[in-house]
């Protein structure tokens, strides 16, 4: 059986339609030679770069001769992502928020570091900032008044919660927590600028406040002639873990000072 020819109407039809893919695709191979040429222009390549932010100290000046020297690429070509993962390695640089603007500026915002808390780990002592994210960085003209936050890295935000938490009960009797400490189990620790260490158990951020409030409401029925600070002088340590209650263990002075009256 004999195959079916193509007419030479249709041989036409087939050969415009192949020049015409053939044209198209030469068209589209023009075209990005063109975009590439374009953006590789140094009408586009950096010229300017602003640095700002509310900073102490990091030196914006330092921060912006090192982008300076070392951007890869241009205004359409720059992978901003690692611009910006290297000015957060920076010491004291918590996050960088990168903006272009057409046709040759690069501005950078800079947020600092602001250490809340000293975070001694198990290996390391560093600091942890407000929003409880440890980070590293030179300790010089360091507040001599943080606390320190002993526990696993991984808590170090669950860690802070507690610490505001506690700490405004702590403020109510002019009292301030020095170090606050989260063992493996779960177990929560405080110890108070005037050096009693409390020991809170296991609970939720509302189950230890109320172990607190309960311990400070007994030591005014302990002492009632002495304000809370006062009383909290003469207590080396106590474990609130009771279900109703807490137990006090005084320093010698104090016992000293008990024994003769």
């Amino acid at each position: 059986m004999d195959e079916p020819r193509l007419t030479l109407w249709e041989s036409c039809l087939t050969a415009s339609a192949f020049w015409r893919v053939l044209v198209y695709a030469l068209l589209i191979c023009c075209l990005l030679w063109a975009a590439i040429w374009l953006v590789h222009r140094p009408l586009f390549d950096w010229r300017r770069v602003t640095v700002g932010g509310d900073v102490s100290r990091v030196s914006l000046q330092a921060l912006k001769n090192q982008t300076l020297g070392s951007l890869n690429g241009n205004f359409w070509t720059i992978n901003l992502h690692a611009v910006q993962r290297r000015f957060e390695q920076t010491p004291w640089v918590r996050r960088a928020l990168l903006h272009r603007q057409f046709p040759d500026t690069l501005r950078v915002q800079i947020e600092e570091q602001v250490p809340a808390a000293w975070w001694q780990g198990e290996d390391t002592t560093t600091f942890v900032n407000g929003f409880g994210e440890v980070f590293e960085a030179n300790a010089t003209d360091i507040p001599d008044d943080l606390p320190v936050f002993k526990g696993q890295e991984e808590q170090s935000q669950r860690m802070m919660n507690m610490y505001v938490a506690l700490e405004r009960e702590a403020m109510q009797q002019n009292m301030k927590i020095r170090e606050i400490g989260l063992s493996r189990g779960g177990a929560w620790s405080v110890t108070l600028d005037g050096g009693a260490r409390l020991e809170l158990g296991r609970g939720s951020d509302r189950d230890l406040q109320t172990r607190l409030q309960r311990f400070f409401m007994g030591l005014v029925q302990i002492y009632p002639d002495k304000p809370a600070r006062e009383a909290l002088l003469m207590i080396a340590s106590a474990d609130l873990r009771y279900q109703n209650g807490f137990s006090l263990r005084l320093r010698t002075a104090a016992l000293t000072q008990q024994s003769q009256i």
